[in-house]
């Protein structure tokens, strides 16, 4: 059952010492057990998702832990540790949306943890130009794509927005260079199979048939039904 499962990891942070923790469905090279051995997917996705002022703390195995976000919430850095001695195709950042709406001042007391992590919340964009930077002295192709919302304001937990989120993004990918990013992305995915990257022709396969490659109005309406069907899973 679980050897068909694709290797995921996600972040949290130990409340005790700040430190960032990585919740694995598998096994890295040399290991002989897993390091949390009584943790549920459930568990872990509490975890990392224990966001401050939204959810309380998430305790796994006796340990506290907060959101990954407070010190990873562009966790770019995070997903290039754990590949270890891999050199991947490509690498491929998906961003949850920049707004360009200045923000006032907070009601909340901003002071300590907080205040850190009200400066990591807004450095997704700076870790993502620091990482270009690098994917480029590495030659490897990198591709982030990040929709804006404008001057909307849409919080962590307006789901009542997602309609809004969904206009967004689909104005976004509308977009000439992101279309043309996003066919270059596709054009390297879709690259010869290559045993030591993991990449098979039945992925390349799925990954045509989503883009509707030659058929630009195809490869929208796929775009549509994949933003719907995540927008309802959500709800």
């Amino acid at each position: 059952m679980f050897a068909d499962l694709i290797d995921r990891f996600v972040c949290a942070m130990k409340t005790e010492s700040n430190r960032t923790v990585r919740f694995r469905n598998y096994l890295r090279p040399g290991e002989s057990m897993a390091r949390f051995q009584t943790c549920s997917i459930w568990e872990a996705a509490r975890a990392t998702s224990a966001a401050p002022f939204y959810f309380p703390t998430a305790t796994v195995n006796g340990q506290k832990y907060w959101d990954g976000a407070i010190q990873h919430n562009n966790p770019i850095e995070e997903v290039w540790a754990e590949k270890g001695d891999v050199r991947p195709r490509c690498v491929v950042s998906l961003g949850t949306g920049i707004s360009a709406r200045k923000e006032g001042k907070s009601c909340l007391p901003v002071i300590g943890r907080v205040k850190q992590l009200a400066k990591n919340l807004t450095q997704t964009e700076e870790r993502h130009r620091l990482f270009e930077k690098k994917m480029k002295g590495e030659d490897i192709p990198y591709f982030r794509f990040n929709p804006t919302t404008g001057n909307d304001a849409i919080g962590l937990a307006d789901y009542q927005k997602l309609d809004l989120l969904e206009a967004h993004t689909l104005e976004y990918l509308a977009k000439p260079e992101v279309d043309a990013a996003i066919r270059e992305c596709a054009t390297v995915l879709m690259g010869p199979p290559n045993e030591e990257d993991g990449v098979h022709s039945d992925q390349n396969s799925h990954i045509r048939s989503w883009m509707g490659v030659g058929d630009p109005n195809q490869r929208r309406e796929n775009q549509g039904q994949t933003l719907v069907s995540r927008r309802r899973n959500t709800g």
